[in-house]
């Protein structure tokens, strides 16, 4: 066990303020606590996020939430995509709000990861002389080709806006990969020009996704991961499903031990066929009250001390909007009295054990899908692309231009947690990698026009390795 002191080394090598009351109590606690190491590191990564002084009070919340109520408690929505509060800002309403919400976020991962912060603002770029170094972050409003193989953009701040030149160099690949409403922050030197100052750019980050220092082992479980049922759809495969629900069930001798270690089963969108605007289907209410009476009444069959964590598709709901709401209680009633089902917002970041889980149904982004598919012709290359392009710019819907947007006033899209695993569906390009520590898994449909099979996967919690099962 840690002494005092070495947990307060602990906490400065953190950069984390604490009172010594405060240190006090997480000292007696993890004394307590069985596994006191993994419960410390959960708790030093969350307490490094927060920019103030941690109190004894603080803590005695944080550690309340995690130790009561251990399903509910566990699969929780996390910080990254709820709204971002700062006194210095004032966060508006709309689509402005979402705007300063998201670059508040992405300053702050900015700054977390590079070590770096804008040292100016937009506003009043004229003040300052030629040649003198700036530093700033802005929102990319248009991008155009320049003079000399240059790139112009136009950024935005809370404050101002103002012309880069990226000229021919060494900053021509990162130039080439700017998009419209990307977050950057910009290093360069004040210019002047007829028509004002502008910045000459000599350095551009991105928030990207951050390596860990080490992957902390998790729990000896296995969750099992799939996506896409669209129960109600004329080519749906419910004679597949119901094997793999006799799988995890443990009817198939060989594979008993497997299943036994099955404890948590995540379906990332579209249950029913449901409504879509890319659908031959358009279904009325009492026609979608029963295909969710169906595959409630399938879901049903699962062993009940295997939790089912669900989160909505853009079929799932009357009115694809983006984020997607929360499914309708009275037409979904049947699945809402599931007893081990746990019904999510899109998206959520949930916690299971020592693992951060990013869930998406994939709807938001196939904007990005389809821009890599056609560079590549290769679906599981247009997926990692993507969610690489997805990571570099910390965001599920990097695009604000994108139809069905709602101005919530804040943005939920912010990847500002690193996830150890992302899971998504949509796309029934089933496949697997691994992108800075971080697992990504995109899921198969059971709707098959083909013989193809249905692949879902089993992650074990303790060191992410992958089962592929085919049905």
């Amino acid at each position: 066990m840690l002494s005092k002191e070495k947990l307060i080394e602990l906490f400065k090598n953190k950069k984390i303020l604490i009172t010594q009351d405060a240190i006090d109590y997480i000292y007696d606690f993890l004394v307590k606590e069985e596994n006191a190491l993994n419960f410390l590191n959960s708790i030093l990564e969350e307490l490094s996020l927060k920019k103030e002084i941690v109190t004894k009070e603080i803590l005695e919340k944080i550690i309340k939430n995690r130790t009561t109520a251990k399903f509910k408690n566990e699969v929780k929505t996390s910080s990254s995509m709820e709204r971002y509060e700062e006194g210095l800002f004032s966060i508006t309403s709309g689509y402005l709000g979402l705007i300063q919400d998201r670059l508040i976020k992405v300053r702050k991962l900015i700054e977390k990861i590079h070590n770096k912060r804008p040292a100016v603002s937009l506003a009043g770029l004229d003040k300052y002389p030629e040649n003198y170094n700036v530093s700033v972050l802005g929102i990319v409003f248009s991008k155009e080709e320049g003079k000399y193989d240059s790139i112009s953009i136009e950024i935005e701040d809370l404050f101002g806006s103002a012309k880069v030149i990226i000229p021919s160099s060494k900053l021509n690949d990162i130039a080439k990969e700017i998009d419209e409403d990307d977050i950057i922050l910009i290093e360069g030197k004040i210019k002047k020009g007829k028509t004002g100052s502008y910045i000459l750019a000599e350095n551009i980050i991105y928030p990207e996704l951050e390596f860990t220092s080490k992957n902390e082992e998790g729990e000896d479980v296995l969750i099992a991961i799939t996506s896409d049922i669209r129960y109600g759809n004329e080519n749906f495969l419910e004679e597949k499903l119901m094997e793999f629900i006799d799988f995890i069930n443990g009817k198939f001798e060989e594979y008993n031990e497997i299943a036994k270690k099955i404890k948590y089963l995540i379906i990332c969108g579209d249950l029913i066929e449901g409504v879509s605007f890319e659908s031959k289907y358009y279904g009325l209410i009492d026609e979608i009250e029963e295909e969710y009476s169906g595959i409630a009444k399938i879901l049903d069959k699962i062993r009940k001390d295997i939790e089912i964590i669900i989160i909505p598709g853009e079929r799932d709901v009357i009115i694809p909007s983006i984020p997607l709401p929360e499914l309708n209680k009275e037409i979904a009633q049947e699945l809402f009295e599931l007893k081990n089902l746990k019904i999510l917002t899109d998206p959520n970041f949930i916690q299971l054990g020592n693992r951060r889980i990013l869930l998406t149904h994939g709807f938001y982004f196939e904007n990005v899908v389809r821009k890599y598919m056609l560079q590549t012709f290769n679906g599981e290359k247009a997926i990692e692309y993507a969610v690489k392009h997805l990571f570099k710019r910390r965001n599920l819907v990097p695009n604000l231009r994108i139809n069905g947007l709602l101005p919530i006033g804040y943005d939920p899209f912010v990847i500002y947690e690193k996830p150890d695993l992302f899971i998504f569906g949509h796309y029934d390009i089933p496949t697997t990698f691994v992108y800075k520590q971080c697992l990504v898994i995109s899921n198969s449909s059971w709707v098959k026009y083909e013989d193809e099979s249905v692949i879902v996967y089993l992650v074990n919690m303790k060191d992410l390795k992958i089962n592929t099962i085919y049905f």
